[in-house]
């Protein structure tokens, strides 16, 4: 980072907008602030977060700063795969082919980026970590902060924030699996990390009571996605101090490992960032972490592709830093000298260009008309997935249901479906739904509560397997 650079961290996560003003040596800093998003809907939040933006930018002029956005959990998409030793130059042109097959979404609707995480086994490639957002979110909050004199240079999923912010408050190393929770306004995200490393990132909708419950079950299921030579003897939790006693009324253990506090972090976290106790809008340190780690964006993923691979780290940008001095004293020095050559290189290469602009604008237009319709093929494919999927998961809860069971409500997001009912014993409706494995990961959503006719209302949460399609094709 330049001495005299500025950066400001937007992290606008759930229902609320946080944002640091991170400036190096002598640039200009901001006090951290923070918003609640009073509307229910994302267009209003977002006009909402724009003019708190637009506002805190000219209140402590930081017009012409640059910006790097913390991307939400819940538009995050992450793999982790193992891909063929490639050059950095290569590598993108060759992960936009895996996209699809990676995420739900088609390639030319996503931003994303990758770098190497360890070291593969012999004949199995390179490990990489992949991350993608959809393009249309961060163009969004490109425009957001062009009109407020911002220059937004890079977007980071949230995980990595998080993780860049641990690492310059100076997170407590740990050899075992580190988690990060906080409320998000509205909803709990949750972060898991290998070291340095995130290897999982999720939001769950959750307020009040439920957010320490729902933020420990997000834990729990990321977990099981853990890398095979991660140590298990214990997991290092950063959580606010307020939700330590509901934490430790759950036992202090998650998915089997015995779980302890990171000491002292709020502490240091508030000495680290500059200003903290002028911060604006109240808030606490969980709340602007996301903000503060987007704007240290240190070695992190970084979804706008300059670059592509972050795994460069500290040692590149010297590098780069050390290029671009050389490139100015040979420029200051020999000015002259290239002049003349490089206004007839100008001249022809105005020609060539001329000549093919043509040829472009035809591409462009081909290219435009691919897009849209490879965007309503896909559209088509969601929505006919959707309402063959709801058919089969009617069809088996209706082979399932023992008598004297009613259904009240159904929800299906993806895989994952939520059932309301009523039962005469809401407890033995579980050997039905697990038999065959058709539904997986089969658990109480909610407590069964008792009715006045002695019904059992209930609230049940699975994971369903749809049955495999006739080889062919043929439906």
């Amino acid at each position: 980072m330049s001495m005299l650079r500025t950066v400001v961290g937007i992290d606008p996560s759930g229902g609320r907008l946080a944002l640091v003003a991170h400036g190096a040596g002598l640039a200009r800093s901001g006090p951290p602030f923070v918003v609640e998003l009073r509307s229910d809907r994302e267009p209003g939040r977002f006009e909402e977060g724009e003019a708190a933006l637009r506002e805190y930018v000219v209140k402590h002029g930081l017009t012409g700063s640059a910006a790097f956005l913390c991307i939400p959990a819940a538009q995050v998409y992450t793999a982790r795969i193992a891909f063929p030793p490639l050059r950095d130059r290569d590598m993108r042109a060759a992960l936009e082919i895996e996209l699809e097959r990676l995420f739900p979404l088609p390639a030319s609707r996503l931003a994303f980026g990758w770098r190497r995480s360890g070291k593969g086994r012999r004949g199995e490639g390179v490990p990489l970590v992949v991350a993608a957002a959809p393009a249309a979110y961060i163009e969004r909050w490109q425009e957001a902060a062009a009109r407020a004199g911002l220059t937004l240079t890079g977007a980071v999923p949230s995980a990595w924030a998080l993780a860049s912010a641990l690492s310059a408050v100076g997170g407590v190393p740990h050899g075992g699996p580190v988690a990060i929770l906080r409320d998000a306004g509205g909803e709990v995200e949750c972060a898991l990390l290998a070291g340095e490393e995130p290897f999982f990132s999720a939001s769950r909708a959750a307020s009040g009571a439920s957010v320490v419950d729902e933020g420990l079950q997000a834990v729990s299921s990321g977990l099981s996605d853990a890398p095979g030579d991660l140590p298990t003897d214990g997991l290092l939790l950063y959580a606010p101090l307020s939700w330590w006693d509901r934490i430790r009324a759950e036992g202090a253990g998650v998915a089997g490992l015995p779980v302890r506090a990171a000491d002292n972090f709020e502490k240091r976290a508030a000495a680290a960032l500059a200003a903290f106790q002028d911060r604006e809008g109240g808030g606490s340190v969980f709340d602007i972490l996301g903000a503060y780690g987007a704007a240290v964006n240190a070695e992190t993923i970084d979804l706008l592709g300059r670059g592509g691979n972050a795994a460069g780290g500290r040692g590149a940008r010297w590098l780069a830093a050390g290029m671009g001095v050389l490139a100015a004293t040979l420029a200051i020095a020999w000015p002259f000298v290239a002049a003349w050559k490089t206004h007839g290189m100008a001249v022809g290469l105005e020609r060539e260009l001329s000549a093919l602009r043509p040829a472009v604008a035809d591409v462009e237009s081909s290219m435009a008309d691919l897009a849209d319709v490879e965007d309503r093929i896909a559209t088509l494919r969601r929505g006919e997935e959707n309402r063959r999927d709801t058919l089969f998961v009617l069809r088996d809860l209706t082979e399932r249901l023992p008598a004297g069971t009613w259904l009240t409500g159904l929800r299906m997001e993806r895989r994952n479906v939520e059932i309301d009912g009523l039962s005469r014993a809401a407890n033995e409706l579980f050997p039905p739904l697990t038999r065959d494995g058709r539904f997986r990961k089969v658990e109480f959503a909610a407590p069964i509560t008792r009715q006045q006719d002695n019904l059992e209302r209930f609230q049940i949460r699975a994971e369903y397997v749809p049955p495999q399609e006739p080889r062919g094709g043929s439906r």
